[in-house]
């Protein structure tokens, strides 16, 4: 039974080109855009899950309204982490980034610098 399928494929694919052409390139299309897609969420899904408690780090957005837009950024004011963490016993730590060509990291007390490579 396969075999005659294959030979009924052949025979159109012979039979006609273009549509087989067509058809060929739009499921080429769609399997490059699926699997685009696929690996957009496996990225956005492993984002810290490096981390041994990664269900426990969260990021704190700031959104920003300016001429009816509101733009929605990580950036927030340096002095927010030590107010979030005495008003929510729930913080144990936090961390500040500046997005600069350096980002330094608070540990603790101790400020640490990473520079970027690229």
């Amino acid at each position: 039974m396969l075999q005659n399928h294959l030979t009924i494929a052949f025979r159109n694919l012979l039979r006609y080109p273009a549509y087989t052409l067509i058809n060929i390139v739009g499921l080429a299309i769609g399997l490059a855009a699926c699997m685009l897609i696929l690996r957009y969420v496996w990225d956005e899904l492993s984002y810290d899950r490096y981390h041994p408690h990664a269900d426990r780090v969260y990021r704190v957005v700031d959104d920003i309204e300016s001429a009816g837009q509101t733009v929605r950024t990580a950036g927030s004011p340096s002095g927010w982490g030590p107010v979030l963490k005495r008003d929510f016993p729930e913080i144990e730590l936090f961390a500040r980034v500046r997005g600069t060509t350096s980002a330094w990291f608070i540990f603790g007390h101790r400020p640490r610098c990473s520079q970027r490579t690229s």
